[in-house]
């Protein structure tokens, strides 16, 4: 006689599989419920509704606002298309007049369109912030070979970086500070604010060098750009932030940027060090030491453990040596 009854590892399997499968009914019911009464909600605000469940959702706008904003005010930008974006809020009472000013102040965008969005779709958005590579910068915001070579064509001499400073688009202002420092051959770029304008100046051999004074809106665009590209908080002001980034030249040429944000009495102040210009690789030689200091410099360097520190102040060739 054949016993059919399921042993007790398999019912319990069984009843395990069945709870899952009603607990993910529900969820998705209870889902359906959010998105119904999230649409019905935008109905009656008068506004256009959208769930991200399964919606394109395109990184280089998503990073425009910070993951940590975006938790805390309950919106985020989805799409761009050219200057316009789209942008999705959880509350129909919310107001992004703040984001917007801030956004066509520093980048020249306009939020275009909104949507409302459930709590989860808008936990959801949230979830792909992790998986957003810190490379992801829009072509129009991120620093690009091409775009520093037409700035370098540009900038011949200091006397045409002046006047470049002075009446390029604040779009291609960066290219064009950063550029007049390759010309210059300087190692860092400060940009300060003062009450009135902002300075521009060149470390060239050591010394800082007054180029020229920009206008503190331009000077805005200059340093959230920078901000952007650097990895660094937008919307923090008020505590020092360190950035990096590398532009790949083409062949084994790279320019390293070593970026500094730091508050003062009248904004942030940016200091921009270049690193591996002019980068060449040189024997022990070749450096220039005589007598006694090159002596002591091979007689070191032969013994099989020990530190040697190369020291000295901002811009004596430490890096480069």
């Amino acid at each position: 006689m054949t016993n059919n009854r399921p042993s007790d590892a398999d019912w319990h399997g069984q009843q395990s599989y069945k709870e899952e499968k009603l607990s993910k009914k529900l969820s998705s019911l209870q889902l359906t419920s959010q998105e119904k009464e999230t649409a019905e909600s935008a109905k009656r605000n008068k506004m256009d509704y959208v769930n991200l469940h399964g919606f394109p959702i395109d990184p280089e706008s998503l990073v425009l606002i910070p993951e940590e904003e975006a938790r805390e005010k309950k919106y985020a930008v989805i799409t761009r298309t050219g200057k316009k974006l789209t942008a999705v809020i959880t509350d129909p009472k919310c107001d992004l007049k703040e984001i917007s000013n801030r956004l066509a102040d520093d980048f020249g965008y306009e939020i275009s369109q909104k949507f409302l969005v459930s709590t989860p779709s808008f936990e959801l958005l949230l979830t792909r912030y992790k998986s957003v590579p810190k490379s992801v910068i829009s072509s129009d915001i991120g620093l690009t070979k091409e775009a520093l070579e037409k700035a370098q064509g540009k900038v011949q001499n200091l006397a045409a970086l002046k006047g470049r400073i002075r009446d390029v688009a604040t779009t291609e202002l960066l290219e064009t500070l950063i550029a007049g420092s390759i010309m210059t051959k300087s190692s860092d770029i400060h940009i300060d604010p003062q009450k009135d304008s902002v300075d521009v100046r060149y470390r060239i051999d050591g010394i800082l060098q007054n180029i020229s004074t920009i206008p503190h809106d331009a000077y805005r665009r200059v340093l959230s750009r920078v901000k952007l590209i650097g990895g660094m908080k937008l919307n923090v002001t008020n505590i020092p932030q360190d950035g990096r980034v590398t532009i790949d030249m083409g062949g084994d040429k790279t320019i390293d940027f070593r970026l500094s944000v730091l508050p003062t009495a009248y904004g942030e102040t940016l200091v921009i060090r270049l690193l591996g210009l002019g980068e060449v690789a040189l024997k022990i030689p070749d450096l220039g030491l005589r007598g006694d200091a090159a002596k002591i410099i091979n007689e070191e360097i032969a013994k099989p453990n020990g530190m040697i520190l190369t020291t000295g102040p901002t811009g004596s060739g430490k890096t480069t040596s």
